[in-house]
């Protein structure tokens, strides 16, 4: 049996959604190829980041997700875009095609099973979160409601808003970017953040762009990891300054990203953050993606 797995990268928290809210982007993704016909499993890759990817069995977090499901024997061949250690997904979307694939192979459709084996194999390696697991599965705009059952929401949202994302040259370890966080946030500031998030939600479903300018804030995790990305706050300033609804971090980070009005718009403000940043940058003009991961048919691309 041979499959092939498309995932596609992730935008985790979406500004005050810490842990719990998320999004896939079209454009960018992963392919992953599966041959269960092999007597050992091995796994190669090529493309973005492809000598920093562990091909080692016990640590390939695609091949460990799919031990979460099955013992069988696997090639594994990675064909990867999505920059790892950029807060885009890069570890979760690996996760999801790991798990697809096992499911695939043991006919198993439901689908807390195979978010349950992503998750497993996600925690090994940066815990027991599914902000970026549940939108590059489902696609569209998750909320996590629960990890333990698992539980994901689907909020609805108009797709009329573009997406300007910042990928910076430099990485920093998720783990680091953890240990930043404070260990608690006074009551007031977490009133403030739920109504914040409620905002994203409530402006991404009727796509009001007033309520999601107003709501894309975080006083959580923006605070101490703004701190390690060079020119944060003088490239949000240009950035909201010139049209963009936001400039808020991705994810861990140090990815950032803006919601505009129209593509024309992202193009001049993005090319305008880009000439104050001071290190080498990528930027990707996207949309939200109603896709998530998906097992593909290679002849018909």
């Amino acid at each position: 049996m041979k499959l092939s797995v498309f995932v596609p990268a992730t935008i985790a928290n979406i500004g005050p959604g810490f842990d719990v809210l998320g999004l896939a982007i079209s454009g960018l993704g992963d392919v992953f190829h599966f041959d269960f016909s092999s007597d050992v499993t091995t796994v190669k890759v090529s493309g973005t980041d492809k000598s920093l990817v562990p091909i080692a069995s016990d640590k390939n977090a695609a091949a460990m997700a799919l031990s979460c499901l099955t013992s069988k024997p696997c090639a594994i061949e990675i064909e990867r875009k999505i920059p790892i250690s950029a807060g885009l997904g890069s570890s979760a979307a690996a996760c999801v095609a790991g798990a697809i694939a096992g499911a695939e192979y043991l006919n198993i459709t439901d689908e807390k099973v195979i978010l349950g084996a992503a998750l497993n194999a996600q925690a090994s390696l940066t815990g027991y979160q599914l902000d970026n697991i549940a939108p590059c599965f489902y696609g569209g705009v998750t909320l996590v409601h629960n990890v333990h059952p698992i539980d994901i929401l689907h909020p609805s949202w108009v797709d009329c808003f573009c997406l300007g994302i910042y990928v910076p040259s430099f990485k920093y370890d998720i783990n680091y970017s953890r240990a930043l966080l404070p260990n608690e946030l006074n009551n007031a500031k977490w009133v403030q953040q739920m109504a914040h998030m409620g905002g994203v939600l409530i402006g991404l479903q009727k796509g009001d762009a007033e309520i999601l300018r107003r709501s894309l804030v975080d006083d959580f995790a923006e605070p101490q990891r703004s701190s390690i990305i060079p020119c944060f706050y003088d490239a949000r300033k240009i950035a909201i300054e010139n049209g963009a609804l936001n400039f808020n971090i991705s994810g861990s980070g140090p990815t950032c990203f803006s919601f505009f009005e129209s593509e024309n718009e992202a193009r001049r403000v993005t090319s305008l953050v880009m000439a104050e940043l001071k290190h080498e940058c990528n930027v990707y003009i996207c949309r939200i993606s109603s896709k998530g991961a998906n097992v593909i048919d290679l002849s018909t691309i």
